[in-house]
This record gives structure tokens, sequence and C-alpha cells, in this order.
């Protein structure tokens, strides 16, 4: 009956715990932004071979600099334009990273993700924080 009472303690713990690690090799690279889930709040981004110039993306360098392309301005109404904006990114936990980069127009931003899942194909984040530093 000890055994069981461990093994049901411990079998949650151990399930939920193993999505949760950064793979770094695999969060290295271009990622394009695919799409947002309204319904988990979650930001989708899509492996890439470069950025799209229509759209929205982040490249994540070895050394840990980054690039991180979004509109370039306050306005989103179309026609839109994009720009590369360069920075750093660091791995905090197992599942957070933090990335710090010049904004157009705002001084350094912080932003911290969520890693909820990744692949060699596909990243899936939430943004638990976004706030500037002037």
């Amino acid at each position: 009956m000890k055994k069981l009472l461990v093994i049901l303690f411990y079998f949650p713990i151990i399930v939920f715990s193993q999505d949760a690690s950064i793979n770094t090799i695999d969060l290295l690279g271009v990622w394009s932004f695919n799409r947002y889930d309204h319904n988990t709040d979650t930001y989708i981004y899509k492996k890439a071979n470069d950025f799209n110039d229509k759209s929205s993306g982040i490249f994540f360098q070895e050394d840990y600099n980054l690039i991180k392309r979004k509109i370039n301005g306050w306005c989103a109404t179309p026609p839109v334009s994009y720009a590369n904006f360069y920075g750093q990114w660091e791995k905090t936990t197992d599942s957070i990273i933090v990335m710090r980069y010049e904004d157009w127009g705002e001084g350094v931003l912080e932003e911290f993700w969520l890693i909820e899942s990744l692949s060699n194909q596909e990243l899936m984040i939430k943004v638990i924080e976004s706030k500037v530093d002037q």
C-alpha cells in the first residue's frame, strides 16, 4: 500500500514536468510567425530558412545574440513594414527565455517567454511579460 501511495504521488510530477525542458539546439535558427491561438493565448512559430519579408519572426543564434523581426512602427494597418532589431537572449529556467533588444521607438524591450512546446519544426510560446527599459 505504501508503494502505491508513493507511485500515485510522484507519477503526476514526473509526467507533467518532462515536457517543460528546452532543448537549446532545437531553439537555434530562424522562426517565422505562423499564427496566434486566441483560445490558449499561444504564439506559434514555424522553423524557416530565412525571414519572410511580410511577417515577423526571430533568429536565435548560438552565441546568444538574436534578431527579432517585427513591425517597424506603431501602426499595424496594411501596408505594414518590417525591420530587424538586434539583441541578446538567455535561457533562465528549463522552460523560460528572456530576450532583450532595441525596439523602434521605446528603448530596450525585454520579453519573457514561456516555451510551451518545442520541436525541430514548431515553437509554441506564451509571453509572460514584456517591458521597456529606457
